[in-house]
């Protein structure tokens, strides 16, 4: 095997073992604007992780959704509180969450007015106005009542408790009464409602495409430890904690897509070292068969000189003459 041949089998082999590696469930964690929030869910997520899953946490919305393609993406959570802050992403998140992925959206995730379908057909919010949480022992809080059970999200929690988030965004009608807005397909679930106003303040929602979403519609928190609403707050909130880790569970056991990929993971990669150990094999021919042909090519040559070197010894030796 000459040194290109060589070489091409060593980048074949170093292709064939990247991508027969181990299929690792990788979760997005993505905040444009507070990356530190974003870095506190992944550490919540992480510590209690059981599933081997690699948490990447993003800030540049280009890199997020080119990295939606991957196939081992297990859970896309979006912790951003402004919506500007997802208008790149609203477009990939959506073809993602068809395709069967699986996701969590915070307060920023619900307007419908700045992001359209991700605030309709993902996260079913269908966010229009404001309603502006309580305000308790110096905290801004949103008081959360559990309104449905689903799948054992929240078993540990009481029926009432409190998150800091000074807004929530709720579905309202042009006489700004509350409306319960009904998706066009899959299956919503209302968990949890604001106790005064039965506003929904966590959705859960079960997507045609097999995708499986959770939308915090309360979770507007700020960067500013002077506020009652710094992000800190709700990190530390051991409620917080639980209803993350349960909601997570229930969403990245659903992802269909990742499921879909993970079980045909190891025929796939079969397949490909078979086609490039044939492209090695099919190299390795072609080379041969140039070997060979230039081997040929020297005997022809070789055969030719010595003809003519019989040739020059005939007439210089046995034609001559005395």
């Amino acid at each position: 095997m000459n040194s290109r041949v060589f070489m091409l089998f060593l980048a074949l082999l170093a292709t064939v073992t990247t991508v027969a590696g181990e299929f690792t469930p990788l979760v997005i964690v993505y905040d444009g604007n507070m990356p530190e929030l974003a870095e506190g869910v992944a550490a919540i997520l992480e510590e209690s992780s059981t599933g081997g899953e690699e948490f990447l946490v993003l800030s540049d919305p280009f890199r997020a959704a080119s990295m939606l393609s991957l196939p081992n993406v297990r859970c896309l959570i979006l912790t951003s509180t402004n919506s500007n802050d997802l208008i790149f992403l609203k477009e990939p998140v959506v073809a993602y969450f068809r395709n069967g992925g699986s996701t969590i959206g915070f307060h920023g995730c619900c307007w419908q007015n700045a992001l359209g379908d991700l605030a309709r057909l993902v996260f079913p919010v269908y966010g229009n106005s404001t309603v502006v949480g309580q305000r308790k022992s110096g905290l801004s809080v949103n008081e959360y009542s559990r309104d449905a059970l689903l799948a054992g999200i929240g078993d540990s929690l009481p029926e009432n408790f409190d998150l800091v988030g000074q807004f929530f965004a709720a579905p309202k009608d042009s006489d700004k009464n509350l409306v319960e807005p009904i998706p066009p397909g899959g299956e919503k679930t209302v968990l949890y409602r604001d106790r005064s106003t039965g506003t929904p303040l966590v959705i859960a929602y079960q997507g045609d495409g097999g995708g499986r979403s959770m939308a915090f519609s309360g979770f507007f928190v700020r960067n500013n430890p002077a506020t009652g609403n710094h992000y800190e707050k709700l990190l530390s909130q051991p409620e917080f904690s639980t209803l993350l880790l349960d909601c997570y569970r229930w969403v990245s056991e659903g992802n269909s897509r990742f499921n879909r990929y993970l079980e045909t993971y190891s025929v796939v990669i079969e397949e490909r070292i078979a086609e490039r150990e044939g492209l090695v094999s099919r190299a390795e021919e072609r080379e041969s068969s140039r070997r060979s042909q230039r081997t040929l090519l020297l005997a022809a040559f070789w055969a030719l000189g010595v003809v003519a070197i019989a040739g020059l010894s005939y007439r210089a030796f046995v034609r001559k003459g005395p």
